[in-house]
Order: C-alpha cells, then sequence, then structure tokens
C-alpha cells in the first residue's frame, strides 16, 4: 500500500481515499440493507443520494459502492453496458434530470463490491500476521477499530504512515505491561 496515500473516514462518503497531495481517488459508500441493492437504493431526487453525490461533489474520482450483501445484477451490469443507455435508463435519467453524459460518466466510473465481515477479518487478520509478525492479531484488531471510530468522530484523516505508527505503539505499550 503507498505511503502517501490519506484515509478520511467519513468524508464525501463512508471512507474516502486521497493521494497525498489531497486530491480525492476514491469514494467508498458502505451499505448494508440485507436486501439486494438495486438502483433505487442509490438514487433518488434527494441531493444526499449516492449517484447525486458523486456527480455533484467528485466526478473526477472513483465511486465504490461495497456491499454486505448482494448487488443488483442490473448494477452489476453496468461495466458491460457503460457506453449505452436503455429505454428504461432514460426514463429513469429523465425523472432524476441527469444528462445522458453524466449517466455514461457514472456507469463507466462506479465499481461494486460484494464483501461479507468474516472475508474483511480474514484479510485483516492475514495482513497484520504477515506485516507484524510478533502480536496475536485478535485482540490488536480490537484497539485498532475503537481507535479508528475514535479518529471517524473527529473526522481526522490518517495516512498508512500514521496508522502503522499508532499500532508499532500499540504493541510496545502491550509487550511492556
Amino acid at each position: 500500500m503507498s505511503q502517501d496515500l490519506v484515509f478520511r473516514l467519513e468524508g464525501e462518503e463512508d471512507l474516502d481515499v486521497l493521494d497525498g497531495s489531497g486530491q480525492l481517488l476514491y469514494a467508498i459508500q458502505l451499505k448494508n440493507l440485507g436486501k439486494p441493492i438495486t438502483l433505487s437504493d442509490i438514487l433518488s431526487d434527494n441531493k444526499t443520494s449516492f449517484i447525486k453525490r458523486f456527480l455533484a461533489k467528485y466526478s473526477e474520482a472513483i465511486p465504490i459502492l461495497v456491499s454486505y450483501g448482494e448487488i443488483s445484477q442490473e448494477l452489476k451490469n453496468w461495466e458491460k453496458h457503460k457506453d449505452t443507455i436503455s429505454e428504461r435508463e432514460k426514463t429513469t435519467l429523465k425523472k432524476y434530470k441527469i444528462t445522458t453524459d453524466e449517466w455514461k460518466l457514472v456507469k463507466s466510473k462506479t465499481q461494486f463490491i460484494e464483501i461479507s465481515e468474516e472475508e474483511i477479518v480474514n484479510e485483516i487478520e492475514k495482513l497484520i500476521k504477515s506485516n507484524f509478525l510478533e502480536v496475536d492479531p485478535i485482540p490488536t484488531i480490537g484497539f485498532m477499530l475503537n481507535w479508528l471510530q475514535f479518529i471517524a468522530e473527529k473526522q481526522q484523516p490518517i495516512t498508512t504512515t500514521c496508522f502503522n505508527e499508532r499500532y508499532d505503539r500499540k504493541i510496545f505499550q502491550r509487550q511492556n505491561r
């Protein structure tokens, strides 16, 4: 992972990834709806819907929708049909006052990822074990999640270096008790 990336929790979306100069690269929205995510879950008349925020605030970045459940096949098919607009989509565009060019931008840039909590825990545990050999990852994950929650509440950006330094400090404190 690049050392010059900056992570901002609760920024434009649930997690923003910026480059070292502060330019937004990725805006990640997390969803846990308990049902397949459809277009109506990410687009509404409201200016705060995922797609409307992307168009209004960060169209140069990559919007990523991460779901703890299924994403509808209609949304998954966007990448295959990014340069075309169906009749159904034309109706949607008219309803939400989105131009054809804006819609093609949305379809070409938006990424969809389905995950599970188990996958996340396994990946974090694997990363900790490979980068910090001297610690038990499970209690350490709990400490780090508490710290990340605090950072999110304060809306403080963090870098990979900052995260690693914090992690190293936690390890040192625990080993010297």
